[in-house]
Formats: C-alpha cells, sequence, structure tokens
C-alpha cells in the first residue's frame, strides 16, 4: 500500500490535498468508490459522514482533540461500514436482517447502529486504522467517542 510521509501522517491538521490522497489510497486498498470530501467552514464536530451519497464534510475548524488525520479514518470507517454491512442487503430486506443485530431498538435504529458506532463500525474502524497506520495503537483512541474508546481499551 502506498504511505504518506511520518509528517503528513501525524501532522494535526493535514491539508485538503493530503486528505485526498488519503481517500484515494484508502478506497484503493478496500476497493471501494472514493468518496467526495467536502469542507465547511461551520465548526462541526470534525466531520460527518454521509453513506448514502458517498461523500465526507470535513471542518476546517475541527472542535475535538483528533488529529485530522484520525478523524478521516473515522469517517472513512463509516462509509466502509454502510458498503459492507447496508449495501449488499435488498432494500426489502434491511429491515428483515436488523434484527439480528438488536431486535430491541426500532428498524431505522437499528439500521443507524450498524452505521454509528456499533460493533460493526468498531470493527470497521479497527480493519481501517491496522490499515493505514499498520499499528492500531497509533491511533489516538484517547480522542474517539468514549463508547469506541472504552471497547477498544478492553480489546486490547
Amino acid at each position: 500500500m502506498e504511505t504518506l510521509t511520518q509528517t503528513e501522517l501525524h501532522n494535526d491538521l493535514i491539508n485538503h490535498a493530503t486528505c485526498e490522497q488519503m481517500l484515494e489510497i484508502l478506497s484503493s486498498y478496500f476497493g471501494v468508490e472514493k468518496p467526495k470530501l467536502t469542507w465547511s467552514r461551520k465548526p462541526l464536530r470534525n466531520a460527518y459522514a454521509h453513506p448514502y451519497s458517498n461523500s465526507i464534510t470535513m471542518s476546517s475548524a475541527p472542535t475535538s482533540k483528533l488529529k485530522r488525520a484520525d478523524v478521516l479514518l473515522h469517517e472513512f470507517a463509516h462509509i466502509l461500514t454502510h458498503k459492507k454491512y447496508i449495501e449488499p442487503v435488498p432494500t426489502i430486506d434491511r429491515y428483515k436482517i436488523a434484527e439480528r443485530f438488536d431486535g430491541c431498538y426500532g428498524r431505522v435504529r437499528v439500521l443507524s447502529r450498524v452505521r454509528d458506532h456499533g460493533t460493526e463500525f468498531r470493527q470497521t474502524l479497527l480493519e481501517v486504522v491496522k490499515v493505514w497506520y499498520g499499528d492500531a495503537d497509533k491511533y489516538e483512541w484517547k480522542w474517539e467517542y468514549k463508547s469506541i474508546a472504552k471497547w477498544y481499551t478492553k480489546r486490547k
């Protein structure tokens, strides 16, 4: 896999071109269409993935302590989770299989758990992080959502 330099990987405010290059590399590795990357001047949490339109919106002014590269990995994992667990299932059957993920939630909520920060997302994020960094510990888990950071710490 093509890699970026260590400076590019660990720079907190990597530039737009580097983010595009990261998406090219990851998309190629996982065999998926590269998500469209847009930038917002609004003080977003950090970024948002839009799986149905295969796009990611990054904030030019992030508000968390996660490095921009890690934010992009997190959002790419959302896109990849959608492609792995939701897209392959015909629309009519998505609600039927949702019960196996968590039968106590409504149909829409179950699908969002798969797409958002549930088990499937966490496993996909870990896979993306390992592919990108080679070592999952290089990702700054301590700045992740608490439930994800706790999950990663427990599984070590």
